[in-house]
């Protein structure tokens, strides 16, 4: 995908903010990277580098999943904040990024709740 593109796709004004993400001039947001899951991004692969199943999967079948997907990523996102602001914890990017993963990742199972997720990150924090 090109920058143009993807700026497009995530809501962006013009594609320099896109071009300065992908050379290193600016971060990455968790914003950003949420908008952008909904076109195919697979936040494993961006976050850790390796690509996760569910990313080749939609890959080779578009559809509804994306929402799903930007959906928990926003579920992930929101408990870690609330887990982290209750404990009033920071964490460098780094190890944030892992723990929004790892909430992603728990939130894929039907039976884990936000509220589990914010029990588990006050524990972790």
């Amino acid at each position: 995908m090109k920058p143009v593109d993807a700026a497009r796709a995530a809501g962006m004004p013009d594609s320099q903010g896109m071009r300065d993400v992908l050379s290193g001039r600016k971060r990455l947001t968790v914003e950003l990277l949420a908008a952008l899951v909904p076109v195919g991004i697979d936040v494993s692969y961006v976050v850790t580098g390796q690509h996760s199943a569910k990313a080749s999967a939609r890959a080779v079948s578009k559809g509804e999943s994306a929402l799903s997907d930007r959906a928990r990523l926003a579920a992930a996102v929101g408990a870690v904040e609330e887990g982290l602001s209750e404990t009033k914890r920071k964490l460098p990017p780094a190890k944030r990024a892992e723990l929004i993963l790892a909430a992603y990742d728990l939130m894929a199972e039907p039976q884990q709740t936000r509220a589990n997720v914010i029990r588990l990150v006050r524990m972790a924090a």
